[in-house]
């Protein structure tokens, strides 16, 4: 299966949610946005401030996010994509999720071959990406 990740279902994983996509890392491919890097690093310092995780906790999920973030294949915020996710979409998405959706958009365009199925645990994220065409799975 290839994959395009939306933060929220690697938040659940990285966080041991108890509400963790079962299928997580069974995919042959996994693409995201570097997005990502910027959201789980806010999540994780926010955390941390808010004595929710310790400085210890805190290293240690840092570390298992950057030895993961090698693993994947990463989408650029270029022009592009902020294009893209600036236009319409034909429903109700907020600003971070149409940029991960255009960078899936994106890939989709670039690769037409590619059966991509979208993961993401937000139910707004969710609607959209099925209105733009994609298999979504993680709700």
């Amino acid at each position: 299966m290839i994959v395009y990740l939306d933060t929220s279902v690697f938040l659940r994983w990285l966080l041991n949610s108890s509400k963790v996509y079962s299928e997580f890392q069974n995919w042959k491919v996994c693409y995201t946005s570097e997005l990502l890097y910027i959201e789980v690093n806010r999540v994780l310092n926010r955390l941390r401030l808010e004595k929710e995780i310790s400085d210890e906790e805190y290293a240690n999920l840092h570390k298992t996010f950057l030895e993961f973030y090698k693993t994947v294949h990463v989408i650029e915020i270029n022009q592009t994509v902020k294009q893209k996710a600036a236009e319409p979409f034909p429903t109700v998405i907020g600003t971070l999720d149409a940029i991960h959706l255009a960078s899936a958009l994106v890939l989709k365009e670039e690769n037409q071959k590619l059966e991509i199925t979208f993961l993401t645990h937000d139910s707004q994220l969710s609607t959209a990406a099925t209105a733009m065409g994609f298999e979504v799975a993680g709700d």
